[in-house]
């Protein structure tokens, strides 16, 4: 007998689960991109105050490496 049916792993069961997935790792992409961390970024979503490009309303990974030095001549 034919096989007529192939089990393919890694993909989704119905269209709205695709397009999720997609939106979710595009926002994702985005948020690193752009040096934001994702887990604060995707905490703030759920608390209804997504990152919007623009507005500038989380730290990057830059503004928390930055590190303030100070220098004293001697004389």
């Amino acid at each position: 007998m034919m096989k007529v049916k192939m089990k393919i792993s890694g993909g989704f069961r119905d269209k709205y689960t695709a397009e999720a997935v997609t939106l979710i790792r595009s926002y994702i992409s985005t948020i690193r991109k752009n040096g934001i961390r994702v887990i604060e970024a995707i905490t703030s979503a759920f608390e209804n105050n997504p990152w919007i490009q623009g507005e500038n309303n989380m730290r990057t990974y830059a503004q928390d490496r930055m590190v303030v030095s100070t220098c004293s001549q001697h004389a």
